[in-house]
């Protein structure tokens, strides 16, 4: 029953995207000297609507009438607009003229990082990217309860928007498709020129019931991972519709974490015995700090499967056919301590952040109030130098997307604003 409901959700995905019947034009955007893609080119029509280059430079953009005027930037590039009388025959080419002769250093530098809702009046709560569209959660004139979902370009022009009433997150699945989120209910997004559609919900403990459990998508397959606590072990898996029953990927096993559970038990903790006298709210510190939840980074990267194995030291691979490829050593997990039951090693905070636009693999590594962004080279486990990002130690939501890290950010001064980031890499 979960299989057919996430397939009935990239079923509508499908059905939506073949809504209209505008006639779609396809081409490539590239650099004009060096004639190398540009990813994330912006396409405008008339109307506001359009679409961006995504892998390889490609782009397809509906096209409702003829003639049209196209107009094609980029924030590293130059802008030109193409007039077409009809609909070509062949797919287009589009060159972009880098700005680099045009204008200094010091001013491409400084246009890096850039306040997307800096002249807004609106406070952002949550923001996720679509294949297509950039969706802000938010409210207006410092108002919770003038909650509004904002359609809008990857840059943060607003498109259209619409009022919502207890709206509390946006949620992105494994398909790539937007949710909204409401205190009982979850709608998926869709787009339909400048108008924002909300088709159906489904019931939110439902939803979370189906989707939480999901780590990836590969080939066409769907990844989960099964945690038992009180094993300190994770069992990753996964199913598709051409096999029946879970397929076992890997199990993964916390080895000192186990022996720390054993020793609890026989002579006790602090926190065995805080737990026994007093409820612990579930998602607390303290339930945290009780539970110790084994931690296994999953991510998809084009047809394969990564598993990040803290404990053995590797990084797994997995083909499109679920079959296991190789395992790679991975060494940057590990941080050393003094003292410490499993050896003197702890286990830094990191999670996989895959540009499904600019193509990028990158480690985000989180340490109290920092930050740091390591691009991840999976032939070899290795990571390479940081990306700087900027020191800003609130900020949260951290997302790379289109060759760039949007986060957010609040602002510490009245009126109280939270403000969309966006840092091109």
């Amino acid at each position: 029953m979960k299989m057919f409901f996430l397939v009935g959700f990239l079923t509508a995905c499908l059905m939506g995207s073949a809504m209209g019947q505008e006639a779609v034009i396809k081409g490539t955007v590239i650099d004009k000297k060096t004639r190398q893609p540009v990813v994330a080119a912006n396409l405008v029509l008339p109307d506001g609507t359009g679409a961006y280059s995504m892998d390889e430079g490609r782009f397809s953009l509906k096209i409702p009438d003829f003639p049209v005027v196209i107009k094609v930037s980029h924030i590293s590039y130059g802008s030109t607009e193409i007039v077409l009388n009809y609909a070509p025959k062949s797919e287009l080419v589009i060159e972009l003229d880098e700005l680099v002769g045009e204008i200094g250093e010091v001013q491409i530098t400084a246009k890096r990082l850039r306040i997307l809702t800096e002249r807004e009046d609106f406070s952002i709560q949550d923001f996720a990217f679509d294949n297509e569209n950039l969706w802000l959660l938010g409210y207006t004139n410092n108002q919770g309860s003038k909650g509004k979902l904002w359609l809008a370009n990857w840059f943060g022009d607003t498109i259209t928007s619409v009022p919502v009433k207890g709206a509390e997150s946006l949620y992105r699945d494994v398909f790539g498709s937007v949710h909204l989120v409401l205190r009982d209910s979850v709608y998926q997004l869709y787009a339909e020129g400048r108008n924002i559609l909300l088709p159906w919900s489904v019931e939110r403990t439902d939803f979370f019931r189906i989707m939480d459990p999901i780590c990836a998508r590969f080939a066409e397959k769907l990844v989960y991972s099964d945690i038992d606590l009180y094993e300190q072990l994770a069992r990753v898996y996964y199913r598709s519709e051409d096999m029946p029953g879970p397929q076992l990927l890997t199990i993964v096993e916390d080895q000192p974490g186990r022996l720390d559970r054993k020793l609890e038990q026989k002579v006790g903790s602090m926190w065995t015995s805080f737990y026994g006298k007093y409820p612990v709210k579930s998602g607390t510190k303290v339930s945290a700090i009780m539970e110790n939840p084994i931690k296994v980074p999953v991510f998809s990267w084009k047809d394969t499967l990564f598993v990040i194995n803290l404990y053995k030291d590797s990084l797994l691979s997995y083909g499109p056919n679920g079959k296991f490829k190789r395992a790679v050593p991975f060494n940057y997990c590990r941080d050393v301590i003094l003292g410490g039951i499993d050896g003197g090693v702890r286990y830094k905070n990191i999670a996989a952040q895959a540009d499904p636009v600019g193509r990028g693999l990158y480690l985000l590594e989180h340490k109290k109030t920092t930050w740091t962004l390591f691009p991840l080279h999976t032939q070899t486990g290795k990571v390479s130098q940081p990306v700087n990002l900027p020191e800003y130690p609130d900020m949260y939501g951290i997302t790379v997307f289109g060759n760039a890290v949007y986060f957010l950010y609040p602002e510490k001064k009245y009126p109280y604003y939270v403000r969309l980031y966006r840092y091109q890499l």
